[in-house]
């Protein structure tokens, strides 16, 4: 509908060759609550507000110039589109009209009734089909902000280059091995933008692709804080003081590009925080959580399972070691290790029998299993939701061809 509106108002105001944004703003900001309203994957409701804002970033005016968007530049100018804040991550991920779009989320922990949603049945047959629904929603959903992002680029070099950094910059924190949730956005959010960002950074030629880049004066990502390889920190200082004292042309002559858009997308997926270890932290979810899943592990004494059916995960459901993995693989590890000490309690506690059966110490015992049952059942749930978003074959597919481009960036500048 409202895609239809900005298509009727473009041609009327093709006649005056603007645009004007007392119509227009108060349009797209609509499209943008529609959207937050309906931010779910419980139902497809989310895909009218998406394509409507894609069809709006489209528009463009008769006898304009291909790569000129007025709707698009009236989202780029909005105040909303990169806001000012205060607390971090969270908020600007709250607040920026990209916000609601990027925001559908396959964990539990971000839309709880998902579990209510899709994985209320158990059976293998189920749980399958709820992964390949969630998958190819999460999918399309990517394809279309991946084409939005394409027409604000557009229009907007500058601005949509500048949000993605002031993102990556204020969800930095999510790289490190303990992390205020508070403070930074969701995991669905980051997913999504990390799936977005390999769309935009696998088109991008290995050649085109400038290694010196994060050392520019103007670069868009901070590699000061990284780890070094036969360099202490003065020597890098010094190293990026010369770099940045060289002339452009001898910079070109390195294999640089200077001013390459694709320097910094590409530079920019890889320094992304939610999956910078994802072949490690992922791929060792997938070789582990496909058998706990089935087979379960002992816990207590038991068989691995709960006494009404349950599955317990095993303790090492994530990425071994609490830092293989970061972002969305750590919260996947705590889950599987919390479900096996709720199912432990649960198995471990002997059932009241006899004249022990009406003490306060039964009853007390009672309620205690029955709370850790229903502990155990809840993040048992939430598990199969967090592996319908990590172990997406799709997504682990990009990932290898990214880290593909990556090595054979990195062996260019081994070579010379």
């Amino acid at each position: 509908m409202e895609a239809r509106v900005g298509q009727k108002c473009s041609r009327g105001a093709s006649l005056t060759s603007s645009l004007p944004p007392q119509v227009f703003v108060p349009l797209v900001r609509g499209v943008v609550e529609r959207m937050r309203a309906c931010c779910s994957l419980q139902s497809e409701a989310f895909r009218a507000p998406l394509g409507a804002l894609v069809e709006l970033a489209k528009l463009r005016l008769p006898g304009a110039p291909p790569a000129q968007c007025p709707l698009a530049r009236i989202i780029l100018e909005d105040p909303m589109w990169l806001p000012a804040t205060v607390t971090g991550g969270r908020e600007l991920s709250k607040l920026s009209l990209l916000g609601p779009f990027l925001a559908l989320s396959p964990f539990a922990e971000d839309e709880p009734g998902l579990v209510r949603a899709y994985y209320e049945e158990r059976d293998p047959e189920h749980i399958q089909l709820a992964h390949q629904t969630l998958r190819a929603m999460l999918e399309a959903a990517r394809g279309q902000l991946h084409q939005l992002l394409l027409s604000l680029l557009l229009s907007g070099r500058e601005e949509v280059l500048g949000w993605l950094a002031a993102v990556l910059k204020a969800n930095e924190r999510r790289a490190q091995l303990q992390v205020d949730p508070r403070l930074v956005a969701p995991d669905g959010l980051m997913l999504n933008l990390a799936a977005v960002l390999q769309l935009l950074a696998l088109k991008v030629h290995p050649a085109k692709v400038d290694p010196h880049y994060p050392f520019r004066e103007n670069a868009r990502v901070d590699v000061l804080a990284d780890t070094r390889l036969c360099l202490d920190a003065q020597q890098a200082e010094e190293f990026t003081r010369e770099l940045r004292e060289w002339p452009a042309h001898a910079l070109c002559a390195l294999g640089g590009t200077v001013g390459r858009i694709g320097s910094c997308r590409w530079t920019m997926r890889v320094h992304c925080p939610i999956i910078q270890h994802e072949l490690r932290g992922l791929a060792s979810i997938a070789r582990r959580c496909p058998l706990e899943c089935g087979r379960g592990r002992r816990a207590g004494g038991g068989e691995g399972q709960l006494p009404d059916g349950v599955p317990v995960p095993g303790p090492a459901g994530g990425a071994p070691g609490g830092g293989a993995g970061c972002g969305a693989v750590r919260p996947a590890a705590a889950r599987a290790a919390g479900a096996a000490a709720a199912g432990a309690g649960a198995v471990g506690q002997p059932a009241p029998v006899g004249a022990r059966g009406g003490q306060p110490v039964a009853v007390r015992n009672r309620r205690l299993i029955a709370k850790w049952r229903q502990q155990a059942r809840r993040i048992a749930q939430g598990k199969l939701c967090t592996d319908a978003g990590l172990l997406d074959p799709t997504l682990l597919g990009r990932c290898l061809n990214l880290y593909n481009l990556a090595a054979a960036v990195f062996l260019t500048l081994l070579h010379e």
